[in-house]
């Protein structure tokens, strides 16, 4: 299937009898921004209008005189829908934006829907409409994601809104509506699976950490809950249960939490889901999760300063930890650590760093009978800076470095000053009638610094 911006999308479709995925579109002719998104979904795709809807491939978009707040149950109303998605006006003060987020309330109901309810979340949308507005939409627009909030809290499929803001010449222009149609119709309603899912705690309405986390790793978010809806849920006897909620409606087991709410950290423990910070979300992008827990289990956690490498095709079963040589750990540390840092992310599948990760560690985890020799090799013009000449051999550099001598200097009557200058660079000088060549006030030294250690 050819994509509406010209990419190949696979997906089901309707053949032999089989069921294929529905997504359901919900425009509303009491949002101006809706109607206008609605127009341009039908301009942008050929929709043909049977049984009251109109379709397009997996597409069923469908028109309600209520807003979209009012609307429980609404997948009920479409053929059996994988995925609903609310075509909507966003209204704030933040200007011209495209955004996105899963509807529901966390605390109070003050815009539809019922408190301390929420719908399944479709974090794999969420995802892909994100990515797809960035791509889309027109200058002097900015994207961004919500937290969850308003209603409706029941719809009956996974869901999302997808909204033009924010004020009426806005809702009412076709660019940025055109967009929006464009983005709904990248949607591919197939979750992405639940260990790469998290529920977000805390923060303001709009989300720049979770819109980073999107953005910039394979992680996708389900639930949001802002600082102010958990201030609400604070009072109630079932804010438990609501936490409990966000995860099982979003299919995560796993959560991002930031809240200055000191109850919500304790009662996702004690429910039995993991917290994780966004540097491990980071480290643990792309990484299969086996592994990621066997390297922190032998390293350390990600906090402490473990760092997740490049070779993360292995079977954890098959890690080898090596033990770094404290003068190794010095050596590269000392002359080149930016450098040092690129080879070990390169050539390891996890390391150990200090000094706030801008340093090595004294602990490397690679492959069975695999990327030492790599690492070594990368490491190779950081000893050539290090060393006038040095050799690799059985696991020890040795290294010889020319420097200049001042005891020496001083005893041949050179006076401190320019005159050591001249002959640490090389040129010769004449003291009370006598030539001192450089040869004679250098002296050479050799360094022998194992690599790993033997403990």
């Amino acid at each position: 299937m050819v994509g509406v911006n010209g990419t190949v999308v696979v997906r089901l479709i309707r053949c032999c009898g089989r069921r294929v995925h529905v997504i359901g579109i919900v425009a509303s002719r009491a949002d101006p921004a809706s109607v206008t998104i609605a127009e341009q979904l039908r301009q942008v795709a050929d929709f043909s209008r049977a049984s009251g809807a109109e379709r397009w491939r997996e597409f069923e978009l469908r028109m309600f005189e209520e807003r979209h707040l009012d609307l429980e149950d609404v997948a009920s109303h479409f053929e059996d829908p994988e995925l609903v998605v609310f075509v909507s006006r966003h209204a704030g003060d933040t200007g011209p934006l495209l955004t996105a987020h899963v509807p529901g309330n966390v605390g109070t109901a003050d815009y539809g829907g019922q408190p301390r309810t929420v719908p399944r979340a479709a974090p794999a949308a969420l995802r892909t409409v994100y990515h797809a507005l960035r791509g889309y939409a027109p200058s002097g627009y900015d994207v961004g994601l919500e937290c969850t909030h308003h209603g409706p809290s029941r719809v009956g499929a996974p869901c999302l809104f997808v909204e033009v803001g924010s004020d009426e010449s806005a809702w009412r222009d076709p660019v940025p509506a055109r967009s929006v149609a464009r983005a709904v119709l990248e949607i591919d309603p197939d979750p992405v699976p639940s260990d790469r899912v998290i529920v977000g705690f805390g923060g303001e309405h709009y989300v720049p950490r979770y819109e980073r986390i999107v953005r910039d790793t394979d992680w996708a978010v389900g639930h949001i809950a802002a600082d102010w809806a958990l201030t609400e849920l604070a009072e109630t006897e079932d804010r438990a249960a609501t936490i409990s909620s966000l995860f099982e409606q979003s299919h995560a087991t796993m959560a991002h939490v930031d809240s200055s709410e000191n109850w919500v950290r304790p009662t996702i423990e004690k429910l039995g889901y993991r917290i994780v910070s966004e540097r491990w979300l980071r480290e643990a992008n792309g990484v299969d999760l086996d592994l990621i827990d066997r390297i922190t289990d032998q390293l350390g956690s990600v906090e402490d300063g473990t760092r997740i490498g490049e070779r993360t095709s292995v079977d954890p079963s098959e890690l080898q930890i090596h033990r770094l040589h404290n003068a190794f750990v010095d050596l590269l540390n000392g002359t080149d650590p930016e450098r040092a840092r690129r080879c070990f992310r390169q050539c390891t599948t996890a390391y150990t760093t200090i000094a706030s990760g801008s340093r090595i560690g004294p602990e490397v985890a690679l492959p069975s009978h695999e990327g030492w020799d790599d690492l070594i090799t990368c490491l190779h013009p950081l000893f050539d800076e290090r060393f006038d000449e040095f050799a690799v051999t059985n696991g020890v550099i040795v290294g010889t470095t020319t420097r200049f001598d001042p005891t020496t200097a001083r005893s041949l009557g050179v006076p401190d000053g320019p005159a050591f200058g001249r002959l640490a660079a090389g040129e010769s000088i004449t003291v009370d009638g006598a030539t001192v060549d450089p040869a004679d006030v250098h002296v050479t030294e050799r360094v022998a610094v194992p690599m790993r250690s033997s403990n």
